[in-house]
């Protein structure tokens, strides 16, 4: 209450107490509605009275002693004589603190004691500290939230920033690589003949001659002119049926065969795709089983259960083994060299179609680089690389070049490759012992000499022969040793052919 009400109501209990009492204080009601008169409370024989000059309250002891109204009206007269004990109604105390005055249930206030307060004034300073504390939680937690999105930024920034970097370094030893001899697909020193061709090969190819052409090799269902030029494409990553099935399609119409190297863990997904490239005669290989760039990195076993699992897929899926290897990104180590137990191919014209991702780029790159003997790397899961072979196809074919796997390229060039070697290879062109020769042929099929001059003649080629033998041999031991320093700088250069996964590309 306040207080307003807190007066009314003392008025109202004293009205009601001194209502029926006129005849005790000699006053009639009236009188004692315009005069104020004592505020009197018997409790235990006891008469409180507020002074109205000193406002504050007095205490009267008095005793019934069987006088009955006689004591109680002596004692009323006594309280009230003299205008400067008039009596007043009880005001209430003066104002005082909240922390040592409290209101109580009946409307009166009292003084709190020291431990009423000391109690209050705990219970304040709590709640004042759990105040403190929850505003500091929020604090804490917008100061987390705001450095977890810092450190993503920041993250994401030098992600980028390497990997421009990378990108970077990668163009300036392209720039180096070219200036370098690129490795032959054969080496000189190694006896070529049809003899050695792997049994790998042999296996993958049904070979047979059409007798009206010795040149007319049958091979992977169509006639193969040896004598021609001849390209191997090649696509990674694979396989992918949106895209792989329209690459056979545009084979087909051409009679051609490319080689898919698929990763393992993706066979399954596209199981008609890879019976269909076994049956139209193209070739399967192996590029690992999930494409783990840090492959080389990672010991001996890990990098044979890749590989073995990914054969063990394609020839439950294809009924065919590969025969064949691409590394991940190309990136070769001395791990790698001393497990892997099948030949590593790696390319000669790269269409960078993983980095563009545009069908045009990758149509310039083969038509302005391709020579014979190339082994061009595509990758099959991108559509805009379909879209570029719809095109590259009939083009390679209106300028001569027939399209082969990479073991019809190895066998048509009596190549051998070795995967003891610890060698990448990367393309196989024509030998020029065989140019030379069948130039010598038509030169002594044209010529027309007496039998005097014939045998100078023939002791003249003869010496000419060796001389030109001489030379293309030690010319090849070059390139071979070339291809040797590159093989073993392979780890070194890593950097120029490696090719990051798409989430690291922006």
């Amino acid at each position: 209450m306040d207080k307003d009400q807190l007066h009314r109501q003392a008025r109202q209990n004293y009205r009601q107490r001194t209502n029926g009492g006129a005849g005790r204080t000699g006053r009639n009601p009236s009188q004692n509605n315009n005069h104020k008169s004592s505020s009197r409370s018997m409790s235990g024989g006891s008469i409180h009275n507020t002074s109205a000059n000193s406002g504050r309250l007095w205490t009267g002891s008095w005793q019934d002693n069987g006088s009955g109204s006689a004591g109680r009206k002596a004692a009323a007269g006594a309280a009230t004589s003299g205008a400067h004990r008039t009596s007043t109604i009880r005001r209430p105390a003066p104002t005082r603190s909240h922390s040592t005055v409290r209101s109580t249930s009946g409307g009166r206030r009292r003084v709190q004691s020291k431990q009423e307060i000391e109690a209050r004034r705990r219970e304040q300073r709590r709640r004042a500290l759990r105040k403190k504390r929850r505003q500091q939680a929020w604090m804490y937690r917008f100061t987390a939230l705001f450095f977890f999105a810092a450190v993503i930024l920041l993250g994401v920034k030098g992600i980028r920033a390497m990997n421009h970097a990378l990108e970077h370094a990668r163009e300036e030893q392209r720039g180096v690589l070219e200036t370098v001899t690129p490795t032959s697909g054969y080496d000189a020193a190694d006896p070529v003949t049809p003899e050695t061709t792997t049994a790998a090969s042999a296996e993958q190819n049904v070979d047979g001659l059409d007798m009206s052409d010795p040149t007319h090799v049958l091979s992977g269902g169509r006639y193969v002119d040896t004598t021609k030029p001849m390209v191997a494409l090649t696509w990674d990553d694979g396989p992918d049926s949106k895209v792989g099935n329209h690459l056979m399609d545009y084979l087909e119409a051409v009679d051609g065969r490319g080689t898919f190297f698929m990763v393992g863990n993706r066979v399954s997904e596209n199981q008609d795709e890879v019976k269909r490239m076994v049956q139209d005669g193209h070739e399967v290989a192996n590029h690992s089983w999930d494409h783990d760039l840090k492959l080389s990195k990672k010991g001996t076993d890990y990098i044979a259960n890749e590989f073995n699992k990914t054969n063990d897929i394609i020839e439950q899926v294809s009924g065919v083994k590969p025969t064949l290897i691409r590394l991940p990104g190309g990136i070769i180590s001395d791990d790698v060299r001393s497990t892997v137990t099948q030949p590593m191919i790696y390319w000669s014209l790269d269409t960078e179609d993983w980095k563009t991702r545009d069908a045009q780029s990758t149509i310039n790159a083969i038509e302005s680089n391709i020579k014979d003997g190339d082994i061009v790397l595509m990758h099959e899961i991108y559509e805009a690389t379909g879209d570029a072979c719809q095109t590259v196809i009939p083009w390679l074919q209106s300028q001569g070049y027939q399209m082969v796997t990479v073991s019809e390229l190895i066998k048509f060039r009596g190549a051998t490759v070795d995967a003891s070697s610890g060698k990448q290879y990367e393309s196989f062109r024509p030998k020029p012992t065989e140019a030379a020769s069948s130039t010598e042929a038509q030169e002594k099929d044209s010529a027309a000499v007496p039998e005097s001059s014939a045998a100078q003649s023939d002791d003249t080629s003869e010496a000419n022969a060796n001389a030109a033998e001489s030379e293309s041999q030690s010319s090849t031991n070059a390139i071979s040793s070339t291809g040797e320093d590159m093989a073993s700088e392979t780890s070194i250069n890593v950097l120029a052919k490696h090719r990051f996964p798409g989430f690291l590309r922006f």
